[in-house]
């Protein structure tokens, strides 16, 4: 009686093992080694103390000079706003009669 694929007696055709997928080990060792690298490379990073100090700049010069007039403007708007203005057109009918 020859032997199937199905039978449950021990012989050549039920040692066989499912094929495994060819990039298996490599998934498995991938991510399992990602976050060893990545916690150990965070660890490096937070253990190490920034021993650097940092330069002096001198602002001396900044500080002693006059600093530059500025235009204050108007000290009032007189504005005449209509009925169904927009924003835009307040804006351009001020800035056509404002002085400059």
């Amino acid at each position: 009686m020859p032997l199937s694929n199905t039978d449950l007696r021990a012989g050549p055709a039920s040692r066989r093992r499912a094929p495994e997928p060819p990039c298996a080990r490599h998934l498995l060792l991938a991510s399992t080694t990602f976050p060893l690298i990545a916690a150990s490379v965070a660890y490096l990073l937070v253990r190490a103390p920034a021993n650097d100090t940092p330069t002096s700049i001198d602002l001396t010069a900044l500080v002693q000079q006059a600093p530059e007039p500025v235009d204050e403007g108007p000290d009032s708007v007189e504005v005449t706003v209509q009925r169904d203005d927009t924003l835009d057109q307040i804006f351009r009918r001020w800035a056509s009669t404002s002085p400059r």
